[in-house]
């Protein structure tokens, strides 16, 4: 086991923390106690019960409610009130930019619909607000003035499935990661920057899963119609934070190729990292093949150790000529590796998700 595989996302977490909600968030959620109620058949060989009157006129249910069904068999029910936007206000005056980066996409990720920035806007406030649009996606602009900007969701919670944003996301790390260690050894800085400018492709794919998470958690999202339970939704959270992870190594390797070598790594070696580099990249993109069984799986964990074994021998390679350079890209290589894992571990617990087929 890896202890940095296990060092979830520290800059998401961070970017994720949300301010007190109690400032932002409106309306306020009216909590009902749980209670048994009777039911009633009726004549026509259905059922009924009877709403308490006091939830049913604050959630406007006196007339019509919404009843969503649920994979776990559970039904919520929901008053008219319930189609309406769940929204947050932002106040930007003094906040600079990684501020209010992470105070919008804490928002976004726990499945804001509508955000109102206002406040005094600062000369590149709202500069800043567009390009920080880039991490929300569906997310677009729909009023502004010089008083305040309305950001608003035009995105179908079910518009990209967990599967389809978890292989974007693998997609595009993977094809970063061969780019920033080409980048590396062949000295191309362009490659390099365009690298790490194509990160934040996986990061906005990322809140997104995060934010389909949190609207199954709200019941925004119908189990029923994703066909995902709870459990099958964090572990794939889990799973994107782990591809972002991957992400963030190929932008540090990608960064090293904008430095300059302190000692040039000699040819034999640069063949080694190259072929291990390789390998690594081959063993995560088995990782998240959606056809993976358990015992495909074991195969792929078992491949783990020979790598980083194959590490640890090219940092002995390192040492002998040292290369700060070298040995900092090993190291990428092998954090690398352990989120790699984490995501076969995770993947061999999901095929215990599987519900037996009904007869």
């Amino acid at each position: 086991m890896f202890p940095a595989g296990r060092q979830l996302c520290a800059r998401s977490r961070k970017m994720r923390m949300a301010p007190p909600l109690s400032r932002h968030l409106h309306p306020s959620p009216y909590l009902y106690p749980m209670q048994r109620r009777k039911v009633q058949k009726t004549g026509g060989g259905s059922f009924s019960f009877v709403l308490p009157k006091d939830w049913a006129l604050s959630h406007h249910a006196d007339r019509e409610i919404v009843i969503m069904g649920h994979a776990t068999g559970a039904l919520t029910i929901y008053g008219l009130d319930h189609e309406q936007a769940f929204t947050a206000t932002v106040d930007v005056s003094e906040k600079s930019r990684k501020e209010l980066l992470n105070e919008l996409i804490s928002l976004y990720s726990l499945g804001v619909d509508e955000i109102r920035v206002e406040g005094k806007f600062g000369s590149t406030t709202k500069k800043d607000i567009r390009a920080i649009m880039r991490f929300l996606m569906g997310f677009e602009i729909v009023s502004e003035n010089h008083q305040a900007i309305v950001l608003k969701s035009v995105l179908s919670d079910q518009a990209l499935s967990f599967e389809q944003c978890l292989l974007s996301m693998e997609t595009n790390a993977r094809s970063m990661f061969l780019d920033a260690v080409e980048a590396f050894f062949s000295g191309d800085k362009e490659m390099g920057a365009d690298v790490i400018e194509r990160d934040v492709d996986v990061d906005r794919l990322y809140h997104l899963v995060i934010r389909n998470h949190q609207s199954l958690l709200q019941d925004k999202m119908q189990e029923s119609l994703e066909s995902r339970s709870l459990l099958e939704s964090s572990a794939y959270e889990y799973i994107a934070a782990q591809i972002e992870r991957v992400a963030d190594r190929a932008v540090n390797i990608a960064k090293l190729s904008l430095e300059e070598q302190t000692l040039p790594i000699d040819e034999k070696t640069t063949q080694t990292i190259r072929r291990l580099s390789n390998e690594i990249i081959k063993l995560f993109a088995g990782s998240m093949d959606q056809k993976l069984d358990n015992k495909r799986i074991v195969g792929l964990e078992l491949e783990v150790e020979p790598l980083v074994q194959k590490i640890s021998r090219a940092e002995l390679q390192f040492m002998q000529k040292p290369s700060q350079e070298g040995l900092l890209f090993l190291v990428n290589l092998q954090r690398t590796v352990a989120y790699i894992q984490n995501i076969l571990e995770k993947r061999f617990q999901m095929t215990f998700f599987k519900k037996e087929p009904t007869a």
